[in-house]
């Protein structure tokens, strides 16, 4: 027995390859319910023949199929590259003494491996099938609400279309905006790419150097005019001299002081910086630092 096989006409991928596949695939005779008892009979027995003419016998179907699925990632051929696939998984498995028509069983073979060619090829993160299934759901109701109302649809709308709860509907749209590659070029024609356009945080700027400088030496010069231990006890406060601040109990094991000491002459020390330099300068200063 010869191996099933697809004609390259069947798999080929451009465009004019696949009008020909389409004109070819409407010529292929379709099975009578008879000679489609048998056919499977045979299949059972291990004929790839018979295998082959129902997979070619219902390969209209798959298109049929295949079409509804467009817009959503891959062209129109790849969609029916990946429902031919889900065809002969169904033929392969179908069994005729179970009473169902062929057709019925092979449709979710059919869909299942659309689906899975979809969450496989189209998205760089690869979705569950019943997040892709929802994620096309809730586009196909928004193009049609779109269409009727002449807008794009609320939120509202589209879950009560669509029995998806508000909140499950954010986390669809979350993951159904595309990805884009940090070496793509960041506009058409241009050498500069997304990478290349976003800041760089590892180093600071410019301004947030000069303004660190300069609150440096206000802060410095406003300390300076401290008496030596309440100056001390601010810079351990907000961490002058130090990886942090201090928490209370290390001031108040360092200095040797109780805990309201330190308030009073943090406060004190606080209200004397201020006389000199006004609240708001202060203020700004010490929170930056």
């Amino acid at each position: 027995m010869r191996a099933l096989k697809l004609d390259t006409a069947i798999t080929r991928r451009d465009e004019d390859s696949l009008n020909r596949y389409l004109v070819e695939v409407a010529r292929i005779e379709l099975i009578a319910p008879e000679e489609e008892t048998e056919l499977f009979l045979k299949i059972r027995q291990g004929d790839e023949q018979a295998l082959e003419r129902i997979v070619r016998g219902n390969l209209r179907f798959v298109i049929s199929c295949a079409k509804k699925y467009q817009r959503m990632g891959l062209p129109l051929n790849d969609l029916v590259n990946e429902g031919n696939i889900g065809l002969i998984k169904a033929a392969r498995l179908f069994d005729p003494t179970r009473g169902f028509k062929f057709i019925s069983y092979a449709v979710w073979w059919i869909r299942q491996s659309i689906l899975a060619g979809l969450a496989e090829q189209v998205r760089m993160i690869r979705l569950p099938m019943n997040q892709v299934s929802n994620i096309m759901k809730v586009r196909a109701i928004s193009l049609k609400l779109e269409q009727d109302l002449e807008r794009e649809p609320t939120v509202e709308e589209l879950a009560g279309l669509s029995g998806i709860e508000i909140d499950d509907l954010a986390f669809q749209f979350a993951f159904d905006k595309p990805l884009s590659s940090l070496d793509a070029p960041a506009l058409d024609g241009e050498n500069l790419t997304l990478s290349g356009s976003l800041p760089d945080y590892s180093f600071p700027e410019t301004d947030a150097l000069l303004m660190t400088e300069s609150d440096n030496f206000l802060a410095k010069s406003l300390l300076g005019s401290l008496p030596h231990r309440d100056r001390k006890i601010v810079m351990e406060i907000y961490g002058f001299g130090e990886a942090l601040p201090l928490s209370m109990d290390e001031i108040s094991q360092r200095n040797n002081i109780s805990h309201e000491r330190i308030r009073q002459i943090w406060r004190r020390a606080i209200s004397g910086l201020r006389a000199r330099s006004g609240a708001v300068e202060t203020r700004l200063i010490l929170k930056r630092k």
